[in-house]
């Protein structure tokens, strides 16, 4: 008797909840945090100084990945070379020691040296004291960085979020204090952050002491470099396709259009939440999957489902937009609301970069990515030049958008040649269509009070899944069995770890 084939449906279940699971840890760790804290900042900070700290968060990124040497996704990509212990015991003793010693002696580097260069492309920011935490920030966020990394590998999506969660209600904690309690301003955010960064690397690095081997293996050291190294150029051009428009706002608008362009793209960026936990959950799983023989047919019908959870996203944020920036903002912040639409559809395109980039690692051929995300940033460095004093936010928010756009069409041709996967393209143009006309629907909802706005946008955007069902994109089955996975199978991780 012939077992059943299994659906291509399955594998998306299971991502699903993974990506659920994973989305509350990054919701908590990042954009959960940064959106819960809004209505504190646009209370307690003007846009002047709501315009730096949306400036310099981005920057502790971009230090934290330039020291961090892609060290994180090594540490997931390696770690399924061998199921040997020993061998994952070496793989994350080498790599937390790395982490641990060349970081510290650039950051201390810059910290001396780093005054005229910092205040020559920041004129409006003091070095000291704003600088200088910006820098130690970054350090003490790359030991969480591993450990997270390790439960990514691992495939254990509930220690991320518990871990993540913690952190959130600390940092959220300590800024509340700072800031609104103390009244210390953006001074005593960035004093709050920094010192729950601390905490954490500290209890991090306890957490990974018991998973690793004390040593650097030079061999295994060189291997991890050569995969990773080419993906820091990459992360540097990823910053500056993603945020160079803030400084850049900064320079030739002013702060307070800056602060207006930073909490349009907060929101915008939420959909990212969801793109940031569909990689994390996609990522082991990819590179297991590519070796089964039903490979193809999984992969495409999985890139389908993902992208009809994500679309879903971008459609209530773009639907919503205005509404989120009512409730969070004053209204010295409300203009801001213009750029949401533009910010979340260039993340869809990022979440579409996503997919066909993994091909690319899963054939380690991280040598041709800087490339791509090279001729993105160039793109997107143009675009601001030429638009942003002409139209200020809305200027930047396309040129942000052109920039995501470049990248997703560059990476999917590249990664097409190289590691072909037969999406449904039918299916994924339907899904397009379908919630590009609901969202040119939304626009026309005349102005009225709040509430009755959100209801009547909460209608329009329940018929999205209706529309999927009557153009086919979408069975009934399987949209059955896709909303079922978000709820049914967070219950099975929590009944599996009982």
């Amino acid at each position: 008797m012939h077992e059943p084939k299994p659906s291509a449906t399955a594998p998306s279940v299971a991502l699903f909840g993974a990506t659920v699971v994973y989305g509350l840890g990054d919701a908590a760790n990042r954009s959960l945090a940064a959106l819960v804290l809004i209505p504190l900042y646009t209370r307690f900070l003007s846009t002047e100084d709501y315009g730096i700290l949306t400036t310099l968060a981005p920057l502790a990124w971009l230090m934290a990945t330039i020291c961090g040497m892609s060290m994180s996704g090594s540490l997931v990509r390696f770690y399924h070379d061998s199921p040997d212990e020993a061998y994952r015991k070496r793989l994350c003793g080498t790599i937390t020691l790395y982490v641990l010693a060349l970081p510290l002696a650039i950051i201390a580097l810059l910290s001396v040296v780093g005054r005229a260069p910092f205040e020559h492309y920041f004129a409006e920011i003091p070095f000291a004291p704003y600088g200088l935490l910006t820098l130690w920030f970054a350090y003490f966020v790359l030991v969480p960085e591993l450990l997270l990394a390790l439960w990514r590998a691992q495939e254990k999506p509930l220690p991320y979020v518990l871990f993540s969660c913690t952190g959130f209600v600390a940092t959220a904690s300590a800024i509340a204090l700072a800031v609104a309690k103390m009244q210390m301003g953006l001074l005593g955010k960035m004093v709050a952050e920094l010192s729950v960064a601390v905490a954490l690397a500290i209890i991090a690095l306890a957490l990974l002491g018991r998973r690793l081997t004390w040593r650097i293996d030079f061999r295994l050291l060189r291997s991890v470099l050569l995969f990773g190294l080419p993906l820091v150029p990459h992360n540097i051009t990823r910053w500056v396709l993603n945020y160079v428009s803030r400084p850049i706002l900064l320079s030739k608008i002013g702060a307070h259009e800056a602060g207006l362009f930073g909490l349009g793209c907060q929101v915008g960026g939420l959909v990212l939440i969801m793109v940031a936990s569909a990689d994390k959950a996609l990522t082991p799983w990819f590179y297991r999957t590519a070796s089964e023989t039903d490979a193809p047919r999984v992969l495409a019908r999985t890139a389908t489902h993902f992208f009809i959870a994500i679309s879903s996203v971008t459609l209530v944020i773009c639907v919503f937009g205005r509404e989120i920036i009512q409730i969070l903002g004053t209204p010295e912040f409300q203009d801001a609301h213009r750029v949401v639409p533009l910010i979340a559809l260039g993340a869809l395109c990022v979440a579409a970069y996503y997919y066909p980039m993994l091909g690319l690692m899963l054939l380690k051929r991280t040598s041709v990515v800087p490339i791509l995300t090279g001729t993105a940033a160039c793109v997107t460095i143009v675009a601001n030049l030429l638009l942003v004093t002409k139209f200020g936010t809305i200027g930047a928010a396309i040129a942000t958008l052109a920039g995501q756009s470049t990248l997703f069409i560059l990476t999917f041709a590249v990664s097409q040649r190289l590691y072909r996967i037969n999406y449904e393209y039918g299916k994924l143009a339907k899904i397009l269509t379908v919630g590009t006309s609901l969202f040119a629907v939304s626009l026309l909802v005349a102005d009225t009070t709040l509430l009755v706005s959100i209801a009547i946008k909460s209608a329009l955007v329940a018929t999205f899944p209706l529309g999927l069902l009557a153009v086919g994109a979408v069975s009934k089955d399987e949209l059955r069995l896709l909303i079922q996975a978000v709820i049914g199978s967070v219950t099975t991780r929590r009944k599996r770890r009982r």
